[in-house]
């Protein structure tokens, strides 16, 4: 207590409040001005060491030894001698010590804690903050109980460096952990950083390295990763064969149990339509939207009269193969400036019997004046095997081999599901074909705002979401480089993409080895082939007033191009034999979600309103913030690579 004395009033000391600190100064010696206060490096240390001194002795003395305590804590069968003076400084014992409660005036404060992760040890740490203690100690073991604890007293810088060691944890060992602890406890913003840090996590890794995790994750978020238009896969077909595999190897595990197939499982599914908490976006750093004219010009073949008819469209084979084809009833009106305007007529509702095959509640038919798909089905790997992927996009044969994939029987795609891809896709390349060179928009609709669920007891219910719910085209471009919370994107309902007619387009490119990208020099990835023209992602180094700037394009080829990217850069995906799109110009819409090497948890969101996409033109976004993410902070790493999902539709 001596010790005490000393420091809080030395021997010939006075006040001087001029820099906050108790200053020695003799009675005649003139008071320092301001600017000589701060000058005065040696009385600066001595006024840190003095309170260096102050709240060591506070800690040993006032928290560990309980000299001259006011109160008692009781918790968890423990309790701490403590000052009420001193709790004052957290903001939990602050309202309770000078509010109007009835602890104000005991000497004895009892709390109760409902959550099981509170410990006596992180309760401990906590209070030795109060006391001015702040070594916090945190590891893999305690982190989550210090998380839980720091949140219910209001200990903000705790809770913050905890969701940063957490975020700096997640591995292939330890995602799942971090992820049931964020989702069956809430902690406000705390738990919905770790919720998305792993989502941003699995949607990049969770193809690949992080397979394993997403065989024992609950059905609710396998559900809308696996579906998601953020889940990094390189194409579509890759992407049913992954949850292909994934459902395979929960079955072989057992993950589900026979609860999977047991009508219990509704309950769990219609908490699949539920959204996750959110945050604000973080402040966003600016970014530049350019357009890039192309610098190879190709000749294309003809490979198709322009004027042939709709009904002569259908390849001979798919009827002999699936069977007679079903048109999609259409009704066409004209608005008052003379627009086509098509709104889908028929049910497209999918309701399977227990062995999979086709019931009669399929054929039923709906008004013809509202754009419906409800997914009804109660079997969540059904959903996820049927309605998981776009098939609209495969090639034929590679729809013919999912028809007779009877890998992981019961559970197969429904034949309808097929047949009706296969009539989406042919009425899309008619549309294309019969355009005339000069017409720009084909009237393709992506409105998703008659979302809806006739059945109030329906497992997926898709009722009241307004046209903001499910932005599938986006309004304006993207002028700001932040890191967006993909929990926005995950929040949308599960299979959102049912419910158009002409659904967007998938796929994924990676970029490895980014230090090899120099000034001038493009990366390109795979060649992919969407709506009668081949599409590229490309990377390139742009140095502007002597500041580098990474620059990511979206770029369009005629797929008979005689100049095409560096084959050793940019195997082609699959051979390019698809109709040609021989407009001068399309309009797309497209979205990128990039996610930078695997050392830090971040995904930008870089979208695009529907632009003009001449032939080899590009439309994309430099940043000197994607140069140094991608070059320096990102990856430190060689092996470390840039991921990047696309999405696309032509309207």
């Amino acid at each position: 207590m001596e010790d005490l004395f000393q420091v809080l009033t030395p021997p010939e000391e006075i006040m001087d409040s001029s820099d906050g600190f108790f200053r020695r100064m003799r009675p005649d010696t003139p008071r320092p001005s301001l600017s000589e206060s701060h000058s005065d490096p040696t009385s600066s240390h001595r006024s840190t060491e003095n309170l260096r001194r102050l709240s060591n002795i506070m800690y040993q003395h006032g928290f560990l030894s309980g000299m001259y305590s006011d109160v008692v804590v009781r918790a968890l069968k423990h309790e701490w001698k403590l000052h009420k003076l001193v709790l004052c400084h957290n903001d939990y014992f602050s309202g309770m010590l000078q509010g109007p409660w009835l602890e104000k005036d005991r000497d004895t404060i009892e709390i109760n804690f409902d959550d099981p992760n509170v410990t006596v040890e992180a309760m401990t740490i906590v209070l030795a903050r109060t006391y001015g203690h702040f070594e916090m100690g945190i590891n893999m073991r305690n982190v989550c109980a210090l998380l839980a604890t720091g949140a219910f007293f209001g200990d903000k810088d705790l809770c913050e460096a905890c969701v940063e060691f957490i975020n700096e944890d997640l591995s292939k060992e330890t995602l799942q952990n971090y992820f049931e602890f964020a989702d069956a406890h809430y902690y406000g913003t705390y738990s919905d950083s770790i919720i998305d840090a792993c989502f941003t996590k699995l949607c990049r890794d969770g193809y690949d390295e992080l397979k394993d995790v997403l065989t024992v994750l609950p059905l609710k978020w396998l559900e809308r990763i696996l579906a998601a238009d953020c889940f990094y896969v390189p194409s579509e077909m890759e992407r049913y064969r992954f949850i292909k595999e994934v459902i395979a190897k929960r079955k072989s595990l057992n993950v589900d149990g026979s609860s999977v197939e047991s009508s219990s499982r509704i309950e769990i599914a219609a908490k699949v339509s539920g959204g996750l908490p959110l945050t604000p976006p973080k402040t966003p750093i600016r970014g530049m939207r350019v357009s890039i004219e192309g610098l190879f010009i190709g000749e294309s073949d003809s490979l198709s009269p322009k004027s042939t008819r709709y009904d002569n469209l259908v390849d001979s084979s798919a009827a002999v193969l699936f069977g007679p084809l079903t048109p999609v009833d259409e009704h066409t009106d004209m608005d008052d400036g003379g627009e086509m305007l098509h709104e889908g007529a028929c049910d497209h509702s999918t309701e399977y019997a227990e062995d999979g095959e086709s019931t009669d509640s399929e054929a039923r038919s709906e008004s013809s004046t509202s754009l419906r798909y409800k997914v009804d089905e109660p079997n969540p790997y059904r959903r996820m095997l049927g309605h998981g992927s776009i098939f609209s996009h495969l090639k034929f044969e590679d729809l013919l081999a999912i028809r007779d994939d009877n890998s992981i029987l019961p559970y197969t795609v429904p034949e309808r599901v097929l047949q009706r891809a296969l009539w989406v896709q042919q009425e899309l390349r008619c549309r294309i074909e019969s355009s005339p060179d000069d017409l720009v928009e084909l009237g393709l609709a992506y409105d998703t705002r008659d979302i809806t669920d006739a059945r109030a007891s329906s497992p997926i219910s898709l009722a009241g979401l307004s046209s903001q719910d499910v932005a599938i085209v986006p309004a304006d471009d993207t002028d700001k480089i932040d890191g967006r919370r993909l929990s926005d994107v995950l929040s949308q309902p599960v299979y959102s993409h049912s419910a158009i007619k002409f659904p967007p387009f998938r796929f994924g490119a990676e970029f490895t080895d980014l230090r090899r990208l120099h000034g001038g020099c493009r990366f390109y990835s795979k060649t992919t082939y969407y709506a009668g023209s081949s599409w590229v992602i490309y990377l390139q180094k742009i140095v502007v007033d002597g500041i580098p700037k990474l620059g990511i394009y979206l770029q369009r080829w005629a797929p008979d191009a005689n100049e095409t990217p560096d084959p050793l850069l940019a195997p082609p995906s699959h051979r390019l034999s698809h109709y040609l799109d021989r407009r001068v110009e399309c309009k797309v819409f497209f979205r990128m979600y990039i996610f930078f090497g695997s050392s830090k948890i971040r995904c930008y969101v870089l979208e695009s309103k529907p632009d003009l996409f001449k032939n080899t033109q590009s439309w994309g976004w430099r940043s000197h913030r994607l140069f140094k993410d991608a070059l320096f902070v990102e990856m430190p790493r060689r092996n470390d690579s840039m991921r990047c999902t696309v999405v696309m539709g032509i309207v």
